[in-house]
């Protein structure tokens, strides 16, 4: 391995479609005991993020296909929904499902992955990771290098070239449903493998047969031997189409003829773009020395200590001696053995930070930030008849409130509702969908009394943390779990008490009567 080096005769490139690693690596955990794929601390999902890391430490050790790389690109998929093939083709992968909601805080952590292996991020707004890959394949195929695209992918093999080889890994259990072996093709695996077409003719195939996981419709009734038996008969998909008209079997004869523009369009689809615009410089691709200390860091942070053992065993450093990545960690630490803290201090609060939410779009944007975070701290205010707003804080500094059924005047329950608030229903409908999805993580103080009153408004709190039962278990011997003691205790901030802000004796109103601020 080296840490500078131009790509040239010699060099060996390896590519990853990193973006089709993980959703495998999410699927293989599917099948593995749910222990294994949770942070045990806060139970931030973590099972797609073990398997892409063990499989990246592999490449990085051993390579693929037979090639231990003197480059390494991992490729990401970037806004693909708004690439040019969907500007052409509205329906291009509208038939993919929404990213599952306990992978979408993962990706994140892939990418810091990445990172901590000293590699750079690939991707590009509004482009996808195959157009990357195949512009990466030619750049170092033109300088001498050899080249291996690592992904399930089989528009990929189009790229295949006495250079440039597709490798896909062994998936799934033999004799088992998706099972599907290892592939590691060159030009003459590739020609067998598509009934005697070149790399060159696949995108011609594709067009004609059609790809159902991009949504790619191709020619009713043709399949991969007859559009084989096409192209070799006519050598191209245009030299096909044009002649369509004299084919003698009647209904591909007609199907052809109805489906020529869609054809066409297909195999614009299907196309490469080796000609992006790269993000990074090719010769960057150089793979370092792994850093062992880097990446015991971020696997004690995730809570991986199988993996993180394994890895300081191979790169010669002590895994129980390494803190963890203080950006990463769950809570406030120290590691065994570690010199000091691991987690910087918690910012003073800012009172003037902080906002309210008066808008449905406001609201929606926070939900987003809520879940593009993966967790969130929620405080569901309640009043006498049940929840009146909520509190949301998606990070240190950055929180707000969203009054919902703060009522004006001061008879609390009988005055009429206070102006400024989003309507109820529809508030309450949008955090409702939060609240149910487990894939991102609440943090709540009194689980129990927050899910009453979420219960009492129709929805469910999936996925939480109580921060009080948590304080009981593990400061018993301390008095004081209330949220304004455990923030002065843990954060240095002083809460202000929710009782307190209703006023004393006669002039004490009732909750819904506190005007927001």
């Amino acid at each position: 391995m080296t840490n500078a080096l131009a790509l040239g005769p010699g060099s060996r490139l390896i590519l990853v479609d990193a973006s089709s690693f993980v959703f495998r690596a999410y699927h293989q955990s599917l099948n593995q005991d749910p222990k294994y794929n949770a942070r045990p601390s806060d139970g931030l999902p973590t099972g797609a993020v073990r398997l892409f890391f063990a499989k990246l430490f592999q490449f990085v050790r051993d390579g693929a296909a037979g090639v231990v790389p003197t480059h390494l690109g991992i490729v990401f998929d970037k806004g693909s929904r708004e690439s040019h093939r969907r500007q052409l083709y509205p329906e291009y992968k509208a038939n993919r499902s929404e990213t599952p909601a306990d992978l979408r805080p993962q990706m994140p952590l892939v990418r810091e992955a990445v990172r901590a292996f000293g590699l750079p991020v690939i991707e590009l707004d509004r482009t996808e990771a195959d157009d990357l890959i195949a512009t990466y394949a030619r750049a170092a195929e033109a300088k001498g290098a050899e080249v291996v695209i690592v992904s399930a992918d089989k528009d990929l093999q189009q790229l295949v070239s006495p250079r440039i080889r597709f490798y896909d890994a062994e998936s799934g259990s033999k004799g088992k449903p998706g099972y599907r072996p290892e592939r590691n093709l060159d030009v003459e695996a590739v020609v067998a493998k598509w009934e005697g077409l070149q790399p060159g003719q696949i995108g011609d195939a594709l067009a004609l047969i059609g790809d159902t996981s991009d949504n790619i419709p191709g020619v009713p009734g043709i399949g991969l031997k007859t559009a084989a038996q096409l192209l070799l008969e006519y050598g191209s998909l245009e030299a096909l189409l044009e002649g369509a008209s004299a084919i003698k079997q009647p209904k591909r004869r007609e199907n052809l003829v109805a489906a020529a523009e869609g054809a066409r369009l297909s195999r614009r689809l299907v196309e490469l773009d080796c000609s992006v615009d790269l993000p990074v410089d090719p010769d960057a691709l150089a793979l370092p020395a792994p850093d062992g200390r880097r990446l015991v860091a971020y696997l004690n942070a995730l809570e991986l200590p199988a993996l993180a053992k394994r890895v300081a065993k191979e790169l010669g450093v002590d895994a129980d001696r390494i803190p963890p990545d203080a950006e990463l960690a769950a809570s406030p630490t120290t590691a065994p053995g570690a010199d000091g803290p691991v987690m910087p201090p918690f910012p003073a609060a800012d009172p003037d930070a902080y906002g309210l939410v008066a808008t449905k779009d406001d609201l929606e944007g926070w939900i987003a930030a809520a879940r593009a975070a993966g967790r969130f701290g929620l405080h569901l205010h309640r009043g006498d008849a049940g929840a009146i707003g909520l509190g949301i804080a998606v990070e240190p500094g950055r929180a707000v409130y969203v009054p919902i059924e703060h009522r004006a005047g001061g008879d609390g329950l009988f005055g009429g509702l206070a102006p400024g608030q989003i309507d109820a229903s529809a508030a309450w409908g949008a955090v409702g969908a939060l609240m149910e999805d487990a894939g991102v993580r609440k943090i709540v103080h009194d689980l129990k009394g927050t899910a009453k009153a979420a219960g009492r408004l129709g929805f469910e709190i999936a996925g939480a943390d109580d921060v009080g039962l948590m304080s009981y278990a593990l400061e018993s011997g301390l008095t004081g779990h209330g949220l304004p003691e455990l923030a002065a205790r843990h954060l240095g901030n002083a809460a202000p008490d929710p009782d307190g802000l209703r006023g004393q004796g006669r002039g004490r109103v009732d909750a819904e009567a506190v005007a927001p601020r």
